[in-house]
């Protein structure tokens, strides 16, 4: 009986890991894998004309989730307000004189919105 419950027990901690596994692969997928996602995010958006002028720029990625944007549309509505997508991302090319903040949505290859940065010295 006891050899029973150690084989159910070892099923069951054998599945869990099976389950986690998939779970953590299908979000790194989800959130661009890393550097390798990000790289694909930014060779997506050099297609687009906008994008042009700040390809040579610094450029950060940020995969959002909808809890992320619910937060954010109420601190930056004008930003944020109405996004829907599984996959968006927020990129924001910068350099020293400014730069510019993209709204992508992956799945539809698409930038939903775009807005200038500037740096102001006060």
């Amino acid at each position: 009986m006891q050899k029973l419950n150690r084989a159910y027990y070892l099923l069951a901690v054998a599945l869990a890991v099976v389950v986690l596994f998939f779970a953590v692969q299908n979000l790194a997928e989800r959130r661009g894998a890393g550097a390798a996602g990000e790289a694909k995010i930014l060779d997506s958006l050099r297609q687009f004309p906008e994008i042009k002028p700040y390809t040579n720029y610094s450029a950060n990625v940020t995969f959002l989730t909808q809890k992320d944007i619910s937060e954010l549309a109420e601190k930056q509505p004008i930003i944020y307000k109405n996004l829907t997508g599984s996959a968006l991302y927020r990129v924001e090319y910068s350099s020293a004189g400014g730069g510019l903040l993209v709204i992508y949505d992956a799945e539809n290859n698409r930038i939903l919105r775009e807005f200038a940065i500037t740096n102001v010295e006060i």
